[in-house]
């Protein structure tokens, strides 16, 4: 079961910098985490989204959360690692070697980064390497890392909180396909069971510190 974070060989990339920690008398102390975050790398996404996304890192970061995403300067992956840098917060990069090029570039607020093989390694990585697990509206290799990550719930080889984010109803249909496929037994598990679902920025920071709504 994947409950802790993995031993992993760790590059220094961006250089350190001194990292902003909840103090000791922060309401969120005792719930901080590493945060994986998967999203999109797609840019000319509609404006709502980088917004939303935006302005809930920066929130998770002032709770004294940390961020574990795709690694990359692109779409909501660099909103979503804009937004902790903003907050001070400690961003560690996970980097598949296939995906770099001239026109890849690591995001700058990196505090360290971790290169993988390809996609499947990097996935695997950033699941190890995080306390809990966040989903926001991306494409296919967003949901490939949800359903993952989902799967691996099902089968009780995870034990790490999974949200899923949904601002503008962007996954409304997604939410139905689940509630038929648990109508009609497809599911193993209840999906209450499997994943927290929140539409707005104050239930994810809730999901965080282990309320349920």
């Amino acid at each position: 079961m994947v409950g802790g974070t993995g031993d992993s060989a760790v590059k220094t990339g961006g250089g350190r910098r001194s990292l902003a920690k909840a103090p000791d008398n922060h309401p969120g102390k005792e719930y901080c985490m590493k945060i994986c975050v998967f999203c999109s790398s797609g840019r000319n996404l509609p404006a709502i989204y980088y917004t939303n996304v935006r302005d809930l890192a920066v929130r998770l970061g002032r709770e004294g959360h940390s961020l574990v995403f795709g690694g990359f300067a692109a779409g909501l992956m660099e909103t979503v690692a804009d937004g902790f840098e903003e907050a001070g917060s400690e961003i560690i990069g996970v980097i598949p070697e296939s995906l770099i090029s001239p026109v890849r570039h690591v995001h700058k607020g990196c505090t360290e980064v971790i290169t993988t093989s390809d996609l499947a390694e990097r996935k695997q990585k950033m699941i190890e390497a995080a306390d809990g697990l966040l989903t926001v509206p991306g494409g296919t290799g967003t949901l490939d890392e949800f359903f993952s990550a989902v799967a691996m719930k099902q089968a009780d080889e995870l034990d790490k909180p999974i949200v899923l984010y949904d601002p503008n109803g962007f996954y409304a249909d997604l939410m139905r396909w689940f509630e038929r496929a648990g109508r009609e037994q497809f599911m193993v598990k209840p999906m209450k069971d499997l994943f927290i679902y929140c539409q707005t920025a104050d239930e994810v920071i809730r999901a965080f510190a282990g309320e349920r709504t």
